[in-house]
């Protein structure tokens, strides 16, 4: 038999249970034989056969040996060396490496996800782009921003790197001093329109989800929540 299992996040162990179905003249009645818990996060076990004792649920006497061969395809680790080019007013360019891991499944694409601040409303830059940077657009000046950006493969999104981004403040330029953000003056600039995440429209962004730090031009990675 094979049994093919997609989850959203891989736990510790699976429980593999035995079944047996008892007939009599009063009908059929399905019995718990036995049950096994099987790790899935120990590789050394990964494509191996190997066989597992299933015991009887309660005096845990041996009932029968369950052989199999357990593969797992996690999702791709996080994106490595996300950093910002090209920031705007209104728009900023994401930019990044693959991940270091795709246990085994190949990288088909990145997504992008985007919000106002810490708190808003996350909102779908980019479902998939094969491309290793990505252009916010429609942002609103001297804002900062919480993107998302994780590696998809067949087995599904990777793990997330998020980074907080500030866009320039009007009258910035480059060639000009690098101006001083107050994360206290950014949460009270509320745009005029848009949605909930504080952007123009959801469909003026063009990215997915990452975080990056304050400045202009630079990011900093931040710890993923576990989960």
């Amino acid at each position: 038999e094979r049994i093919s299992m997609c989850v959203e996040q891989l736990s510790a162990s699976c429980l593999v249970c035995l079944w047996g179905r008892k007939s009599s003249m009063f009908g059929k009645e399905s019995l718990l034989l036995g049950c096994r818990e099987v790790p899935l996060r120990d590789a050394a076990l990964h494509g191996r056969l190997a066989a597992w004792d299933i015991c009887e649920p309660i005096l845990g006497a041996e009932v029968a040996t369950l052989r199999m061969t357990l593969s797992v395809a996690p999702a791709p680790g996080p994106i490595q060396l996300p950093h910002l080019t090209d920031v705007g007013t209104t728009s900023l360019t994401l930019n990044w490496s693959e991940p270091v891991d795709d246990y085994g499944r190949p990288v088909l694409g990145y997504a992008v996800h985007v919000r106002r601040g810490n708190n808003g409303v996350w909102a779908t830059a980019c479902e998939s782009t094969t491309d290793k940077s990505y252009e916010l657009r429609g942002l609103h000046p001297g804002c900062m921003y919480t993107v998302d950006i994780r590696a998809v493969s067949a087995a599904g999104a990777g793990d997330a790197c998020e980074l907080e981004v500030y866009t320039a403040c009007e009258g910035y330029s480059p060639d000009g001093p690098m101006p001083s953000f107050d994360s206290r003056a950014t949460q009270d600039t509320e745009p005029q329109g848009g949605d909930d995440a504080g952007i123009a429209s959801p469909e003026a962004l063009g990215g997915s989800r990452q975080r990056g730090s304050p400045g202009v031009g630079a990011a900093s990675v931040r710890e993923p929540a576990v989960g």
